[in-house]
């Protein structure tokens, strides 16, 4: 989402993962109050709650009818400062994997007159120096009760809030809102929002935080067109999300009235992105000469539910079939040689992957700490379990691309997943293209762009000008507007190897033009499950000599 004119695009503090829960502690200060109360302002519709020829390099909104976004309703809750607060949390799309105990949490800080911050979560420093206008990136956090503290940056004793709070698996901004000063309009307390991650496809999906201290309730309408986007939006409230169309919009922020034609009290230009969802924070003071903080009103943006999708492939040529858990929890089960999972969602963060042989749960062939930062991963068992084996057993954890390229273009990359096999030089027969260089065992190449079409693929160990001799050729067919990942896996020379698998090409889709469909509910399908077992649905095997 790009601002422009006095707004500030998602600035990001860096975090400091000590226990991963950073702004846990605040999200989780309201998200055990339960849904309910009533949120301040009378909205309407409220919420509920709150390319070419490429070498691959090796890598280790003007709508046709008025819509108006309610408010969230709020939860009451006094906390130990003694102060009674409303929090307006908005329950969306949270994406988790089924029985994992982990949430996705950041903080904004949002309070004009506000020092800088730390926060601490069971009195274990999560994140420190976060000033106003903020935002952190999201950490993976502990589901469960936590204490959670917030003082001024390197003050411990500063203490302006401290309380217990509960949080369930999903993905959460903590935002510090209101004010600390004697003469406070607003008291400081946290704003606990739910976060979509799984926003439409097609559209983008926005919604106002109205943390602006000293504003009265405020209309949203697009520049020259009788739609506005929210309506009424009091203080310490958010709305719901509302989808509108990718494009440039310059917004109006009025006081509110019945008809939605106040005054304009400022305008921000925006670029919104299909796919994405934001949260839109109008921040600062309107009359900054009159407070005791010079923070002018501006609107902070930032992408929200950033989640992780995962999914599993077995490309290991002498491994049986096997189990896959994170965090000690079951994600894919009985996944055998060349197949793949469907993708399944998953918080951000740092999470324990084991690997065990099908059904046995003590036969732990990987135990390890793997960082999933927001986006797609792919997680292929690689590498041999024999005891002469010549390559490891090891996971390769893939960095995916998601997005269906233009509908002229596909996209592919090599993975090299073959124990026995030299670093190679993939060419296309008959041409002098070059579609992967020097491509090494455990590696994927870049994506490469190439028109849709049938191809025979010539795979040659690696020289120096990509003439080496063919040792086999695959012919294979891509399609205009989808996303390949192909692993080269099997045995070059399974005669002599402790496996019995031949070398192939085995292809999964990582997006396609269908991928953008949406459910007639508006909502993105989801690949998402609580314990897949292995498809056959895009991993295939495409190699024909």
């Amino acid at each position: 989402m790009t601002w422009s004119r006095s707004i500030s695009v998602e600035r990001l503090v860096p975090t400091r993962r000590t226990f991963g829960i950073v702004l846990v502690a605040l999200a989780m200060v309201l998200a055990g109050c339960g849904g309910g109360g009533g949120g301040g302002g009378g909205g309407e519709g409220a919420g509920t709650t709150a390319e070419g020829t490429t070498a691959g390099g090796e890598t280790t909104a003007s709508s046709g009818e008025t819509t108006s976004g309610g408010e969230t309703t709020t939860a009451e809750s006094t906390m130990n400062n003694g102060t009674g607060m409303d929090n307006g949390s908005a329950m969306a799309n949270g994406s988790d994997m089924s029985g994992m105990a982990n949430a996705s949490l950041r903080i904004a800080h949002m309070s004009p007159d506000a020092p800088a911050v730390d926060v601490y979560l069971d009195n274990q420093t999560a994140v420190s120096g976060v000033e106003f206008s903020e935002i952190t990136d999201y950490l993976t956090v502990p589901a469960g009760q936590h204490t959670v503290t917030i003082t001024a940056a390197d003050n411990r004793s500063a203490v302006v809030f401290n309380d217990t709070v509960s949080l369930e698996a999903a993905a959460y901004t903590v935002a510090a809102t209101g004010e600390i000063g004697e003469n406070a309009s607003q008291p400081f307390a946290p704003l606990i929002l739910q976060d979509s991650t799984s926003p439409p496809a097609n559209n983008a999906s926005v919604r106002l935080a109205h943390v602006s201290p000293d504003a009265p309730p405020v209309d949203v309408t697009i520049e020259d067109t009788n739609t506005t986007l929210f309506d009424n939006v009091t203080y310490g409230n958010a709305t719901e999300y509302l989808e509108v169309p990718a494009g440039e919009y310059t917004l109006e922020v009025r006081a509110a009235t019945a008809s939605d034609n106040g005054t304009v009290v400022d305008s921000f230009e925006v670029d919104v992105e299909n796919g994405t969802a934001y949260t839109a924070f109008a921040a600062g003071y309107v009359t900054p000469d009159d407070e005791d903080a010079d923070a002018p009103l501006e609107l902070i943006a930032t992408p929200d539910g950033q989640a992780a999708s995962l999914r599993a492939a077995h490309m290991s040529p002498d491994a049986p079939a096997v189990d896959v858990y994170l965090d000690n929890e079951t994600a894919f089960s009985g996944v055998e040689f060349s197949q793949a999972t469907d993708y399944a969602a998953v918080t951000p963060g740092n999470h324990t992957v084991t690997i065990t042989a099908a059904d046995n749960r003590s036969a732990v062939v990987f135990n390890d700490t793997v960082a999933l930062g927001a986006g797609a991963y792919t997680v292929a068992a690689t590498g041999e379990i024999g005891e002469n084996a010549s390559q490891p057993f090891a996971p390769l954890v893939l960095d995916d691309n998601t997005t269906a390229p233009s509908e002229n273009t596909s996209k592919v990359r090599l993975v090299h997943a073959v124990p026995d096999a030299p670093p190679v030089d993939v060419t296309v027969e008959d041409t002098n293209m070059t579609l992967f260089d020097n491509v090494t065992f455990g590696n994927a190449s870049e994506y490469a762009a190439v028109p849709g079409g049938e191809y025979t693929l010539e795979i040659r160990p690696a020289t120096a000008n990509d003439s080496g001799p063919v040792v086999t050729t695959v012919d294979v067919d891509v399609e205009n507007g989808t996303t390949y990942t192909a692993f080269a896996a099997g045995y070059l020379d399974p005669a002599n190897a402790s496996g019995e698998e031949p070398l192939d090409l085995v292809v999964l889709t990582d997006s396609d033009e269908s991928d953008s469909e949406s459910d007639s509910n508006g909502e993105s399908e989801s690949n998402a499950m609580s314990a897949p077992r292995a498809s056959s649905t895009g991993a295939e095997p495409i190699a024909v000599n």
